[in-house]
């Protein structure tokens, strides 16, 4: 019998996982939305999605509810895909499926461990990283430009083996390949040092990827902020796994020392600079939407860890030190950005 199925939110991830799901078992899906505005635009227009191999899909006939009272029946499985900000103010709501048999999936951004209550972090909880680019148009509707990799696993160990078949089947009807490990945090680490140096940079710059490396300086604070994250992993004991095709440690400070390692970041970058020109950064977006950045819990991450363990980190602190300076209005993105960090980190 199909389990009963809770989505909260509705971003690029959480609509493209939507359509995921749409394909298993609709009756047993409810969407959880922020507004009444947008529970009626899904009710009366569907949820718009432009996929690279299936072409335009609208999906409809969705459960909706704005109020977790309307909830009713108490899900087997929920599914968390908001940012890190909108997440943080429904923790109160999900700690009440603590003492039920409720699984919790999280699809956010950063370091779980940094911003989740610690309660929240049980032998239900799962974790997926997902590694894909998409551009969101507008609510409702978003453009996917590439899929490449998801990764699932779990933050305590030894859960039932039966979660494990049911999150990995759920999952399997992603058009990505799926990988499981049994600790998910080494991938979760490598994804949040790679998001630092991207939503980094695009937020600070309001450039492209692929801008951002056509320039000495850009490529330069892209592999520091990356540097400053694999000398941070290491102290915290994680070994980072290979994703992507390339492995972050070709970023690390000796690895410049290394011919074969200098020349894979190089082919790397340059790989980089093709495909981000489409590349539209989640920190990008909510600074055009006026939201809250997720960069406090990227570049402030290993900011924040890197002084707790009396290492350095002047790009990410740099970055972090302009990131507050534009939320306070004090200035806006500029290309020009990129030359203020690199003699912001000179001078140290």
């Amino acid at each position: 019998m199909p389990e009963k199925m809770l989505l909260v939110g509705l971003g690029a991830i959480g609509t493209t996982f939507l359509w995921s799901l749409d394909r298993i078992s609709k009756d047993n899906i409810v969407i959880k939305v922020k507004n009444d505005e947008q529970k009626e635009k899904i009710l009366n227009d569907g949820i718009v999605l432009n996929l690279p191999k299936n072409g335009v899909i609208r999906l409809r006939n969705f459960s909706v509810i704005v109020d977790w009272q309307e909830l009713g029946e108490i899900p087997q499985w929920i599914f968390v895909t908001l940012k890190i900000p909108d997440l943080l103010e429904e923790t109160r709501n999900l700690e009440k499926f603590n003492k039920s048999d409720t699984r919790v999936v999280y699809f956010q951004n950063g370091f779980l461990e940094d911003y989740l209550p610690k309660n929240l972090i049980t032998t239900s909880t799962y974790r997926v990283v997902c590694w894909w680019a998409s551009k969101m148009l507008e609510f409702g509707s978003v453009e996917c430009i590439r899929f490449t990799a998801t990764h699932a696993g779990m933050y305590v160990q030894d859960a039932p083996e039966e979660d494990k078949q049911y999150l990995s089947s759920v999952l399997q009807s992603l058009p990505v390949p799926i990988r499981w490990f049994d600790d998910i945090r080494p991938v979760e680490l490598n994804k949040l040092i790679f998001n630092a140096a991207l939503n980094g940079l695009t937020y600070l710059t309001s450039l492209n990827l692929s801008e951002i490396l056509r320039l000495e300086e850009g490529e330069l604070a892209f592999s520091g902020i990356i540097s400053e994250g694999i000398q941070l992993s290491r102290l915290l004991g994680y070994d980072l796994p290979k994703i992507l095709r390339f492995h972050l440690k070709d970023f690390s400070l000796e690895a410049t020392s290394h011919l074969i390692s200098r020349i894979k970041r190089k082919m790397y970058l340059r790989n980089l600079r093709r495909v981000g020109k489409d590349l539209i950064s989640s920190a990008r977006m909510s600074y055009l939407r006026g939201r809250k950045s997720e960069l406090y819990w990227l570049n402030g991450f290993i900011q924040r860890k890197c002084i707790d363990s009396h290492l350095d980190c002047p790009w990410n602190e740099a970055v972090m030190k302009y990131h507050e300076m534009i939320e306070t209005g004090q200035l806006e993105p500029s290309p020009k950005m990129l030359e203020l960090l690199y003699q912001d980190v000179m001078q140290k």
